[in-house]
């Protein structure tokens, strides 16, 4: 929503049979940033400082064209991390075309790390009728050797992909 009702609309009837809606409305602010940092003490005097955080970023149509952009990571733990990025472009140059994009990675310690993307593209045709494609790709590497033992296996075997077209 990126409006807000001041006052109650007004309806006007004319000669016509045709009504006329009145609607005052003011500028909503939608957008939002969410910052959180933090310390953790070193467990002994061979380690340093870690900085842990989050930080929660989204924009909602910052030119004025019903785009939406997001941000987000998170280090809560020393050992993990978690980032997000997401792009939405509706009406792309003034056309029915809208597009949009997801990027995720996740990564622990130095175990495994999970990557994924999506991207999508929409043509509406009318308000009942669109065609849509999109891709959808994950992939997830084992990192080190620390939660399984690999010594029968080549390491390369244990890590995934997955690709899908619509």
């Amino acid at each position: 929503i990126y409006y807000e009702d001041v006052k109650d609309p007004k309806v006007k009837f004319r000669a016509d049979n045709k009504a006329d809606i009145q609607l005052e409305l003011e500028q909503k602010q939608t957008s939002r940033l969410d910052i959180l940092l933090g310390i953790l003490p070193p467990v002994d005097n061979t380690q340093r400082l870690q900085f842990t955080g989050s930080i929660d970023v989204a924009l909602l149509s910052p030119i004025r064209r019903g785009e939406l952009l997001e941000f987000k990571f998170e280090k809560l733990t020393q050992s993990s991390q978690q980032t997000r990025l997401a792009l939405m472009l509706p009406y792309l140059l003034r056309t029915p075309l809208r597009l949009s994009g997801v990027f995720d990675l996740l990564k622990q310690n130095e175990d495994f790390q999970n990557q994924s993307l999506d991207l999508a593209a929409q043509y509406d045709f009318s308000p009942f009728l669109a065609a849509s494609f999109y891709l959808n790709t994950k992939n997830t590497r084992l990192l080190g050797e620390s939660l399984i033992d690999t010594s029968l296996l080549d390491l390369p075997q244990l890590d995934s992909r997955r690709r899908m077209l619509g």
